[in-house]
């Protein structure tokens, strides 16, 4: 298998919308609270990842025989707060006649997850294409994206409670549970 990692920017727009099809699949539980529709949203997510200031701007795209086969998204903890911003801006200037909706769902997300760690890598999003799971394309993407950062920095996440072969298969990486809250989404965290 021939594959390559690539900035999820950089890449054509078909292949921007099936990364954008991925980013929502891995916050469902977020992009479901909108009534915005799949197809129109799916449009702003592809847009979202050509602005380098957002979440999905630090996305790579994993390219195997030239199609989009996994997305994954990372940074360093500490610019969560302004990515996430930025991405809940471009969502809002996109939809704006949806903006009270939006806040509340944003806000409803906020509240389901506990702290990451500031001094670690945050990986906020990896999704691999149905055809690819199981392959070991996912352990390729985390082992790719923590050889980028510094031993010494922990890489954290979160997941949603619901995602057992997501937990499993952090949980077979060395993540340890790193909250006790009883909120939809865990925090990971792999110390290396």
């Amino acid at each position: 298998m021939t594959y390559g990692l690539v900035g999820a920017a950089t890449i054509g727009t078909d292949a921007r919308l099936a990364v954008a099809s991925l980013a929502h699949e891995a916050l469902a539980p977020y992009y479901n609270r909108l009534s915005i529709p799949e197809d129109r949203l799916r449009a702003i997510l592809a847009d979202e990842a050509c602005d380098p200031a957002t979440e999905l701007g630090a996305g790579q795209a994993m390219m195997v025989n030239g199609r989009v086969a996994a997305l994954i998204v990372g940074y360093p903890a500490d610019e969560m707060r302004a990515r996430q911003q930025a991405s809940l801006f471009h969502l809002l200037r996109a939809e704006v006649e949806e903006s009270e909706a939006i806040l509340v769902a944003a806000g409803a997300q906020a509240a389901d997850v506990t702290p990451i760690p500031s001094d670690a890598f945050y990986l906020a999003r990896i999704a691999v294409t149905p055809v690819y799971r199981g392959t070991g394309l996912a352990e390729t993407l985390l082992s790719s994206i923590g050889a980028d950062q510094p031993l010494s920095m922990p890489i954290g996440l979160h997941v949603h409670r619901d995602n057992e072969r997501a937990i499993r298969f952090y949980l077979r990486g060395g993540f340890v549970r790193a909250d006790d809250a009883d909120l939809p989404f865990r925090s990971f965290v792999l110390r290396r």
